[in-house]
Formats: C-alpha cells, structure tokens, sequence
C-alpha cells in the first residue's frame, strides 16, 4: 500500500517547515513478516556555503506476519457477523413499529401530531439501520483490501470479494431514495400517503431481512472454511516437525533430555491444534445448513497418547520406543 510520512525541520535558526511526501512501498515486494527501516533526508539550496542537509529519525515499517493477518481476517469476520446480526434485530424491531403504527392510523381519520412523532421516529431507526449498513459495508472494503495485500491465498481471496459484492448489494440507492422522499412528506400529514409510504418501508425491510440472513450465513461459512484451512495449515506444519523430531530420536545424536523437551513443545501445539479442532465444530453447528464433517474425537486421542508416550520413553531413555510412538503420532 502507500505509506505516508510528514517532515521536517531543515536547522535551528530557519524557521522550521512541514513536508509531505508519498511513498509507495509495492515498489519493495514487502511479504509477510518483513521489516523495514527508513528515513528522509533533505537539503537546503544554500549556493554561498553550501547546502545543509537535515534528517528525520530513523523508523520501521512492519508488515504484519502470516499468523497477525489470520487473527484479523478471523476478528473481522467475527465482527461483520455481529453487526450484520445487530442490523437484523433493528430491522425486525421496526418491522414491529410499523405494524403498530399502521394499525393505529387505520383506527384513525386523521394523523395527529403524536401519530407524526411516530413516524418521524421510525424513520430516525431506519436512519440507523442504513448507517449499520454502510459501515459494514466500510469495514468490509477495507479488510479486504488489507488481506489482499499481502495473503496469497487466491480462493480466500476470491470468495471475500463475492461476499463484498453481496454486501454491496444491501440497502441500494433506489432504497436511500424512498427514504429521503418519506421524510420530505412528514410535515404533510397525509394519512394515505403515510400508509402507502410504511407499507413499502415494510416491503423493503422485508427483503432487507433475507438478504441480510443469507449474507450472515455465507458469513459464517467462511468463518468455517478460514478456521478449517488454519488448522489444516497448522496440522500439516506439526507432522513435518514430528516427523523431523522421530529422524533426530532414531539418529541417536541428542541425549534424551533435549529429545524430551522438543517433544514437549509439539504435544502443546497439538493441544493447541485440538482446541482450534473445538472451534471449528463449534461454528459449523451454528451454521443453519452445517457442513459433513467427520467425528475425529477417538483420532486425536490416539494421536495424543502416542505423543505422550513418545514424551514419557524418552523420560525413561528408551529412544527406540519414543521413536515408534512418535511414528505413529
């Protein structure tokens, strides 16, 4: 993306001045994790007894690392799905406003002030709903473009951007447009026109509800398929390092102890791995339409104990057995 930075005070006798300079770091390949440091250096255009230079500190830029841009991605997903839950039960609530409203009016000949109060408040909630919207909209937008920044992942990538495109799809502008003619006909206090008008509002948050639950449900779907491809990730990394720490065991070049503690650090990453595993299951059930996934319980007990055997042998000094277990793990 592009970076930018304010400048810079040339020496103590000038009057001090302010710069502002546009840095475009794609320039550098930046990937993952990288850092790097910076700084500006200016000059004066002294011809007499030559140019003086000034220098701003030296900073860092940061990218974020794989694992920071999984926890956002996974945050911001989170977020959208609480907000977009939020909208619904605003929408709902005055969905049952206008109902009541619409009842009252028909009772009536007349609008009286109070029945304009109504109204008038209504349409501020309706306000609010269409501010929700816009915001996730925002939120979406930028989260989008800050993982594709840098993540390489090209189906992430592409199924962010049709649920983007769902996103933008919510509250259209024909939809802003019938707001805005509403609150210009509130002072008019014309009982069939108000009628009409709340019964397309109903029509429209109506539709607004079922775009509103299918976008929370491929939501949360991709909250399922983010955290599934995490731990396959995860998964994948532990076996190689299993697999490495099996070939050092049977090498017989590490005494027991170092063998011991290494197989300590990949036990708690499967503990780690298993609660992920939780997770994942947790949010597939809260799916209306929940993916088949397989009952893994028995395996990841299997492989758990022969990650503590393998831990347990090497206390005891039997590599050849640690080596096994840590085969089958």
């Amino acid at each position: 993306g592009t970076w930018q930075t304010t400048e810079v005070d040339f020496n103590k006798s000038a009057t001090a001045d302010q710069y502002y300079h546009y840095w475009d770091l794609n320039g550098l390949d930046i990937s993952v994790g990288d850092e790097v440091e910076y700084y500006f250096q200016v000059w004066d255009n002294d011809g007499i007894n030559g140019a003086k230079s000034a220098r701003t500190r030296t900073q860092v830029f940061r990218a974020p690392t794989e694992e920071e841009l999984k926890r956002e991605a996974e945050k911001n997903l989170e977020n959208s799905v609480d907000k977009m839950e939020e909208t619904m039960q605003l929408a709902k609530d005055i969905q049952k406003e206008i109902d009541e409203l619409m009842e009252r009016m028909l009772q009536k000949k007349e609008l009286s002030w109070e029945d304009k109060k109504r109204a008038e408040e209504l349409l501020k909630k309706q306000k609010k709903l269409e501010k929700n919207i816009e915001e996730m909209k925002k939120q979406n937008r930028e989260s989008n473009r800050r993982q594709e920044e840098y993540r390489q992942n090209e189906e992430l990538m592409q199924k962010q951007r049709q649920l983007e495109s769902l996103m933008n799809e919510l509250m259209d502008e024909e939809m802003k447009k019938f707001f805005e003619e509403m609150e210009k006909m509130m002072d008019e206090l014309d009982k069939e026109k108000l009628q009409e008008k709340l019964d397309e509002m109903k029509l429209s948050n109506e539709e607004l509800e079922k775009e509103l639950d299918r976008n929370i449900e491929l939501f949360k779907q991709m909250e399922v398929e983010q955290k599934l491809e995490e731990t396959m990730e995860k998964l994948d990394q532990l076996k190689e390092e299993q697999k490495q720490l099996e070939e050092e065991t049977k090498a017989g070049d590490l005494r027991e102890e170092e063998l011991a503690k290494k197989q300590e650090e990949l036990n708690k990453k499967f503990e780690e791995i298993q609660k992920d595993m939780d997770e994942l299951k947790e949010k597939n059930e809260d799916l209306e339409f929940p993916n088949e996934m397989p009952d893994t319980e028995q395996l990841e007990e299997e492989i758990e104990k022969e990650m503590n055997d393998a831990k347990e042998n090497l206390d005891k000094g039997d590599k050849q057995k640690s080596g096994d277990n840590q085969k089958k793990a």
